[in-house]
């Protein structure tokens, strides 16, 4: 399943694996265990 979402939280309680993209690519890839809000948001903007 795909989900997009802005919400934080809601993403990482359904998610095993995050992929964070930017400008139309995939810019970082996260396991559930490794992700955290910061690291997330660190990745959409840098």
């Amino acid at each position: 399943m795909i989900a997009i979402s802005s919400y934080l939280p809601e993403v990482m309680l359904l998610s095993d694996r995050l992929l964070v993209s930017r400008q139309g690519r995939i810019v970082e890839e996260f396991n559930s265990l490794e992700a955290t809000e910061e690291k997330i948001m660190y990745a959409s903007i840098h």
